[in-house]
């Protein structure tokens, strides 16, 4: 029956398209209209329609015909259109159209002021690829007809005013891997058909008024990486069986009505970086499988009824948690002590206690890592420990607090006692609490201090120590002490690689089909390939020219200390050799390519590495390495995108080229051995650049415009369309032309990393932590 109805709909509803003179005349009668409502609510079922030159300029035009502005506010693109698209003498017409062997493959109207229908006719548009109308004025429905566009990868209509429900029957389009609805009126139900698209990697649909529960069938979505479904009115529970996205790595349901516990069955999700379950009605206790999660950077479970203890999380990457307004009781886990924790906020919960003594011991939680903590409106009790103001960063006496953390999270001076301790990095609301050596008032011996439920912890307890890379850190060591001597490879005149010697050593150069070394980049003075290192790590493996011999020796001893500088944001140095005038430097290898291509290769398509999406959490991995580096006395020197490798996902971002030459007057064997106080060798000249550098490749992934950046050219980025206002700010600041006016690394971090505690994708900041206030203090204090 279902299938009499399908032959049925294709005949009616095409039998009516005449191509005349540009225009099309699309006759659907009462019969078609139910014929292809019971097609949208009854699954996957192959469409076919027309296709041609012909046939899909009177698809365009019908488009045009029906806006109500062609021309738009700012538009020159539908009001030229006119002639036969993708033919020769009528191209340059086509505005916002491009064509491949006579068919149009891709449609870019955004921002234009569009206010219209979408047409069904553009069913008829069988070789596109890529269709973007976001942020226009386009009113009425998705199309279900759009569903025979089987090409389609990419589809943007975010930021319009369409209303009515997801049609079911796009699960026609299989090649889709990007879809973008949000910020629109769409109602109804998710579609559980949807799960058909296994190619999907990006689904939008946050800022509307879909209904519903989660579909348990979107669990099969085996390649879904970026999911967005926040400020709907979505229900019921959170489906045990979305712990199969194993490809998931950002997922945010923030702001809806979803109910019942938090599911022990998505540990599975063994990609996820991020996840906002916040402001929900969302019970029971924090899953203990959650630990297993090797990649959970963030977690936002704040604003539900969850109950029961913190669970041990033992191994837990986590590194930002609010669980803040709930109900959780019991004591502060100690086995938290060597979480990497940066943001931890737990208030306005029920929680009892003190301060476990392991997370104040050296190297734990609170002596090194976390700089943003929040326990208000808890029960907890006891002092305040002078450990916490231990950190390397902070001034020698109280009269320097205000200075040296202006971008530091507070603690409220009021109802706390004892004695302040002298060296410290926390900055307070009361500013007068801090001066001098004036001290807190003496606490009572017999009860210690109470946390009242005024009082916000939120430490500064200095900056973010390396996150070691422990299997491959590990592996480096005993290779170190098992190595042979390092053969280097020999270049010839024209820079091609003998293999023969170097084959007898540690590094194979990998060959392509054609027996030649395989090249991933060339700079005036380098060249870098990809290589095996001790037969079994793939490598990259940087050939530089050198005949000098003091040259040389400095880059031994540079070597030294880069291969010991281990950082989850720094590109690992494995290995280096000196011979017959050639330096080699033994790399990690970053899939993902560098930041610039990345950027660049982003032109015209739903951009993936703008702030909402990936750039964000490519920034936060610049900032931190940046933080990194000159908490070690050393400048970048080299801060350009170009300089910015990528991991496979995209996401995770490392610095490359850093140190070479900027290493000035530290030359030890052993990074490890060498005190912190005798690598604060970088001036404040070359920090200061290192900050306009990265204030640069801010406005770069925040505008997607990869040319040279200069003050002349450069434009300001559309908050909150580009990014949220904080980040604006942090642009204007680094790229001050008064270096000293510029924030410090860890000021970039911090704003960085509160802003992306923010909901991904909203508009603006909504974040319990404040960074808008944090900034502003910030502002203030560097003038």
């Amino acid at each position: 029956m279902l299938s009499a109805h399908k032959h049925g709909l294709q005949h009616a509803y095409w039998i009516g398209i005449t191509p005349a003179s540009g225009h099309t005349a699309v006759k659907t009668s009462l019969v078609v209209t139910v014929l292809l409502a019971l097609l949208t609510t009854a699954g996957c079922d192959v469409l076919a329609s027309a296709s041609g030159p012909d046939v899909e300029t009177s698809a365009l035009l019908d488009f045009k015909s029906g806006l109500r502005n062609p021309a738009g506010p700012l538009s020159t693109g539908p009001r030229a259109w006119t002639g036969t698209v993708c033919s020769t003498p009528d191209a340059s017409a086509w505005t916002g159209v491009a064509c491949s062997d006579g068919h149009v493959t891709a449609i870019s109207l955004y921002s234009l002021g569009l206010s219209g229908t979408l047409p069904p006719s553009w069913s008829n548009l069988q070789e596109v690829t890529l269709l973007n109308l976001g942020r226009n004025l386009l009113t009425g429905t998705l199309p279900a007809s759009w569903a025979s566009m089987s090409r389609l990868q990419f589809l943007t209509v975010n930021e319009n005013k369409l209303t009515g429900m997801l049609p079911a029957s796009w699960c026609n389009m299989t090649d889709l891997r990007s879809i973008d609805l949000n910020s629109n009126v769409l109602t109804g139900a998710l579609p559980s058909a949807w799960s058909g698209l296994s190619q999907l990697t990006w689904l939008t649909l946050f800022s509307n008024k879909h209904t519903g529960t989660l579909p348990l069938a979107w669990g099969s979505l085996s390649n879904l990486q970026h999911l967005t479904l926040h400020e709907n009115l979505l229900s019921g529970p959170l489906p045990d069986s979305w712990g199969s996205m194993a490809s998931l790595q950002i997922l945010s349901l923030h702001k809806n009505g979803l109910a019942g516990s938090l599911p022990e069955a998505w540990s599975g999700m063994q990609s996820l970086l991020a996840c906002w379950t916040s402001s929900n009605q969302l019970w029971g206790p924090l899953p203990s499988s959650w630990a297993s999660m090797p990649h959970l950077a963030f977690l936002n479970v704040s604003e539900n009824a969850l109950t029961g203890v913190l669970p041990p999380w033992s191994g837990s990457p986590l590194q930002g948690f609010d669980a803040s307004y709930n109900k959780l009781t019991g004591l502060l886990p100690q086995e938290w002590a060597q979480m990497p924790l940066q943001i931890l906020n737990l208030s306005d919960n029920l929680l009892t206690g003190t301060l476990p003594a392991e997370w104040l011991a050296s190297g734990s939680l609170l002596a090194d890592n976390v700089y943003h903590l929040d326990l208000s409106n808890n029960r907890l009790h006891g002092s305040v420990p002078t450990v916490m103001g231990g950190n390397f960063m902070a001034g020698s006496s109280n009269s320097e607090w205000a200075a040296s953390a202006v971008l530091s999270p507070m603690i409220d001076g009021y109802g706390l006692c004892g004695t302040v301790p002298n060296n410290t990095n926390i900055t307070t609301r009361d500013m007068r609490s801090l001066t001098g050596s004036q001290p807190w008032r003496p606490c009572p011996a017999e009860t210690g201090l109470w946390l009242k439920p005024t009082v916000v912890l939120a430490l500064s307890i200095g900056a973010v120590l390396a996150l070691l890379l422990a299997g491959i850190a590990g592996l480096i060591v005993w290779r170190r002490k098992e190595r042979r001597p390092f053969v280097a490879p020999e270049l010839t005149r024209s820079g091609a690689l003998k293999l023969g010697r170097a084959s007898d050593g540690n590094v194979k150069f990998l060959l392509d089909s054609a027996g030649q070394p395989v090249l991933l980049g060339k700079g005036t003075s380098s060249e870098v390939y990809k290589a095996r290192w001790h037969g079994d790590i793939v490598v990259a493996a940087k050939v530089l020219q050198s005949e000098d011999l003091g040259e040389a020796e400095a880059f031994e001893q540079e070597s030294m200390i880069l291969e010991n500088l281990h950082y989850l944001h720094l590109v690992a140095h494995f290995d280096h050799a000196f011979h017959d005038g050639k330096m080699l430097i033994v790399m990690e290898l970053m899939e993902g390519g560098d930041l610039r291509v990345c950027i660049r290769s982003d032109t015209g398509l739903p951009r993936k590495t703008g702030w909402y999406q990936n750039g964000r959490y490519i920034a936060l991995g610049i900032a931190r390495g940046l933080m990194f580096l000159h908490s070690k006395g050393i400048a970048w020197g080299a801060c350009r995108a170009s300089n910015v490798l990528l991991d496979h996902t995209g996401t995770v971002a490392k610095i490359a080229d850093y140190g070479q030459k900027e290493i000035m007057g530290v030359l030890v064997p052993d990074l490890k051995a060498a005190q912190v106080e005798t690598l604060h060798s970088a001036s404040m000249g070359s920090a200061a650049a290192d900050i306009h550098g990265f204030g640069r490749v801010l406005w770069q992934i925040i505008t997607g415009d990869t040319d040279a950046w200069t003050e002349a050219k450069m434009r300001v980025p559309r908050v909150p369309d580009e990014c949220p206002q904080e980040i604006m700010n942090l642009y204007l600041a680094c790229t001050s032309a008064e270096a000293y006016k510029r924030p410090s690394a860890k000021q970039v971090m911090t704003v960085v990393e509160l802003s992306l505690l923010a909901i991904p994708g909203a508009r603006k900041a909504k974040t319990k932590l404040a960074s808008d206030q944090i900034w502003d203090s910030a502002s203030a204090k560097m003038g």
